[in-house]
């Protein structure tokens, strides 16, 4: 019988905090799932961490970037939803178990995911709890997006076929692999989103990819380059919705760079936005820029 779930974890030398993100999935009250751990070529001790998991089906292969290993993970996954976790982040008991009894309410859904808290030290999630529910539905991302709210490839969850459908993530080596993927089914049936509780534990770190603002600007300028190609849904309705989401990122990403004395590249996200700044009354960003 094919598993409700499929978690898949692309590693590259995880050695340090696998055990943990693990250990958190063991922990799930919910068992209906199978694991897949695709080791993206790693050269510390991530397999031997991982094999002293039994209900870990884990996978090498020649390192490729976290989107080629995700595609590889889902290709080989049995389970109708697919859940993307990474492999230093921690999935909370109650997650999965949220997850099913949501899809079972509100029926077939695209696309999903759940609030994460950041944390450094471990021992800062015990006290987390499931009580205060805050469940928020939407007939898609795109409406869910200008809402304010944003899945990214560690907190995604997707129905198995649509991945398929869609070509999965991009496998050029880049940021935004999780924004270009969430544009492209941005604007099919059925999202949901947990606000409350949380469901993913992040680990900070420092040297993390998504916190270099030089690499998410250069993934930022390949959707936009996307969105010139009309590589993504092209009504009136997701090219306003696409505008906003990616006016949104835009303006952190623009405000990191300034700061780091990346000038130029901060000005052409400015520029680049500043029509849909307008249109929504972004002020207090179009003026605070130049004095950041």
């Amino acid at each position: 019988m094919k598993p409700f779930f499929s978690i898949i974890i692309p590693a590259f030398n995880s050695g340090k905090t696998i055990s943990h993100t693990l250990e958190s999935i063991e922990k799930q009250t919910f068992r209906d799932f199978e694991v897949i751990v695709v080791d993206d070529g790693s050269t510390d001790n991530t397999r031997q961490k991982v094999e002293k998991f039994g209900f870990v089906n884990y996978l090498w292969r020649i390192n490729a970037g976290p989107g080629a290993a995700r595609n590889f993970g889902a290709r080989i996954s049995k389970g109708r939803y697919l859940v993307f976790v990474d492999a230093d982040d921690i999935l909370l008991p109650w997650a999965l178990s949220l997850y099913f009894q949501i899809i079972s309410k509100v029926g077939e859904v695209s696309l999903f995911g759940g609030q994460v808290i950041a944390f450094s030290n471990q021992e800062h999630l015990k006290d987390l709890n499931e009580e205060n529910r805050d469940i928020r539905v939407y007939s898609n991302y795109f409406e869910a997006s200008k809402n304010g709210i944003f899945v990214g490839a560690g907190m995604l969850g997707i129905e198995s076929g649509v991945f398929s459908q869609t070509g999965g993530f991009n496998e050029k080596e880049f940021v935004a692999e999780d924004i270009d993927l969430t544009y492209r089914i941005g604007n099919l049936p059925g999202f949901f989103f947990v606000n409350r509780p949380y469901i993913i534990g992040y680990r900070e770190v420092a040297d993390s990819l998504s916190r270099n603002p030089l690499r998410v600007y250069k993934g930022l300028r390949f959707v936009y380059a996307q969105v010139s190609e009309k590589k993504y849904p092209d009504d009136s309705y997701s090219r306003n919705s696409l505008a906003f989401i990616l006016a949104q990122h835009s303006r952190s990403n623009s405000l990191a760079l300034k700061k780091q004395g990346y000038y130029k590249e901060a000005f052409w996200l400015y520029k680049r936005n500043m029509l849909t700044n307008l249109r929504y009354l972004k002020f207090k960003y179009i003026i605070g820029f130049w004095f950041y």
